[in-house]
């Protein structure tokens, strides 16, 4: 057994034991590291690669970072004071307010912040004399990049869960929509589909492979003893994987056999309710229990970084999520090639039980693999520890990048007058700047100094008066009509800020004269009244005379 073989069993029982603390149904596949040094033969073993499922701490899980949008938007309960009353005993009774407590509040996002007391309430149903009682309400989770799920999805309902609903998913950011699963208490009926059989302990019967399926369940009156909240089981562990293999499941999904990867990745959750609960006449008000109410969606995954990535940086406060790529990819997910590595076309990280694959491993001219023609073999001997290294350019020649970065290729050769001339281009330019030889700024930056090797700063701009984030060479805005200054700021004369700080035009009003008297009038007015009173005020008493005394 050589060396190489016991490292790449280490690593894969490493990354199943990963899998068992998290405690998901879906092993992790690929390579914990991306590349190792191995000092005594000297060598770097560059694999495929991916992160640590998501949660495994605790610290934050995939639903965190998801925001959450209902349709219509004023599905919400509180946008006007509603009273409402709980479903299990309709004497319990509250008032829901935006602007109100805590206890009052039932906020979209409170379905994925995992705190106890506070949940995710709709308005209540609308009466329809006709006798529909459908109320569909639409909920969608975008998650900020692709994720692998590792296991089912778990959706916990306030008191009560839904007649009839079904989920969807979209693996392109709410471009297209698959359904994953159907669930009603008369599945023929509504959706025209069989219902599968729930067997002791969870396990469903009559599941075709990975198709959507119809669960048929109902939360009456047998729920209302039950103390326990309603929940329904997306179910991503489906018989159909759980019979292959590990390498046959691994192989399959990071190739997408059979549909495996597509099934399991998801960018966007959506969840369509279509009609509430069955009624419940203990407590009464029955017309106040009409609404959903939602606690917990729980979504286990890791991040999709296409083989690339052995790590993920996660933010929970501004909801967003980044591969840390390698292997010479950019991008959130590491689908594309780092500039001017596109030697080759860029391809996703493959699977190989010995972990011997190729990595897409993206190049440059410069890339000390591509110089000695060892780039498609899965490690490289000759150029050490350094495996992105690249070549020094001959007779000394130092990149002349402004002091923005200490990296350059060779990037075009023309041909002019019989002369062989090489265009050199800086790489990663570093302080806002762009350009062959990083001396320009990028689009909304300037630099004050004429100086190419002073960093560029940020223009700083009032948006509602500006064109724009963009600024001249002195930091000054391209302002809106009305408005001037460095930051488009102020107001020209014959303008000014409404209430919104932008600069509007003043529109002429009269003003009163220096000869007006104590009446505040104008001359011209006093002229009209005066000449009311002496004309026209006879002729009307004249006529009221000689109409009412003949």
């Amino acid at each position: 057994m050589t060396r190489f073989t016991v490292y790449a069993r280490a690593v894969v029982l490493s990354g199943l034991f990963c899998c068992l603390l998290a405690k998901e149904w879906l092993p992790r596949c690929l390579n914990s590291q991306c590349e190792t040094y191995e000092e005594e033969d000297n060598r770097t073993l560059v694999t495929s690669c991916e992160p640590e499922n998501v949660g495994v701490d605790d610290s934050i899980k995939v639903h965190h970072l998801g925001k959450v949008e209902v349709s219509p938007q004023n599905a919400t309960c509180g946008y006007s004071p509603t009273k409402f009353c709980a479903w299990k005993n309709g004497q319990s009774c509250r008032t829901c307010k935006i602007n109100g407590t805590k206890e009052r509040l039932h906020n979209p996002e409170y379905m994925v912040d995992e705190i106890d007391w506070r949940w995710w309430q709709s308005v209540l149903q609308p009466f329809d004399a006709s006798g529909n009682d459908m109320f569909p309400i639409n909920i969608t989770i975008r998650l900020p990049i692709k994720f692998i799920l590792t296991d089912n999805i778990v959706i916990t309902f306030h008191e009560s869960c839904p007649r009839d609903m079904f989920v969807e998913k979209s693996i392109d950011h709410g471009r297209t929509w698959v359904v994953m699963q159907y669930y009603s208490d008369n599945c023929k009926a509504v959706f025209g589909m069989d219902p599968v059989q729930e067997r002791s302990g969870g396990k469903l019967s009559g599941v075709d492979g990975l198709k959507a399926f119809c669960i048929e369940k109902s939360c009456g009156e047998d729920h209302v003893r039950d103390p326990n909240p309603p929940k329904v089981t997306v179910v991503i562990s489906r018989e159909a994987l759980k019979k292959l293999s590990e390498p046959d499941l691994c192989r399959n999904m990071i190739e997408n056999i059979e549909g495996v990867r597509s099934f399991l990745e998801i960018t966007d959750l959506r969840i369509r309710l279509l009609r509430t609960a069955t009624k419940n006449k203990e407590g009464g008000n029955l017309e106040l229990k009409k609404h959903y109410g939602i606690d917990q969606v729980s979504i286990k995954g890791r991040c999709q970084c296409n083989g690339h990535a052995s790590e993920c940086t996660y933010d929970k406060d501004s909801q967003t999520a980044r591969c840390k790529c390698r292997h010479n990819t950019a991008e959130k997910d590491c689908s594309k090639c780092r500039t001017f590595f596109w030697l080759k076309p860029w391809t996703q990280g493959e699977y190989d039980e010995e972990l011997k694959g190729h990595t897409g491993l993206c190049l440059s001219y410069s890339s000390l693999i591509y110089r000695n023609k060892s780039w498609r073999k899965p490690y490289a001997k000759t150029y050490g520890e350094d495996v992105y290294a690249t070549v020094k350019r001959k007779g000394g020649i130092q990149c002349n990048c402004s002091g923005h970065s200490d990296r350059c290729q060779k990037l075009i050769i023309e041909k002019k007058e019989d002369k062989v001339v090489e265009v050199v281009s800086c790489i990663e330019c570093s302080h806002n700047t762009t350009g062959l030889r990083c001396e320009r700024c990028k689009s909304r930056f300037h630099r004050v100094s004429n100086n190419k090797s002073d960093p560029c700063t940020p223009c700083i701009c009032i948006r509602i008066n500006s064109k724009g984030f963009h600024c001249n060479k002195t930091g000054k805005c391209r302002c809106k009509t009305g408005a001037h200054g460095m930051k488009c700021g102020l107001c020209i004369a014959g303008y000014r800020k409404n209430r919104k700080g932008r600069c509007t035009e003043v529109k002429d009003q009269p003003t009163a004269k220096k000869d007006d008297g104590p009446s505040g009038g104008s001359r011209d007015l006093r002229d009209k009244v005066t000449r009311f009173r002496s004309t026209l005020l006879p002729l009307f008493f004249s006529f009221y005379f000689v109409l009412f005394n003949y």
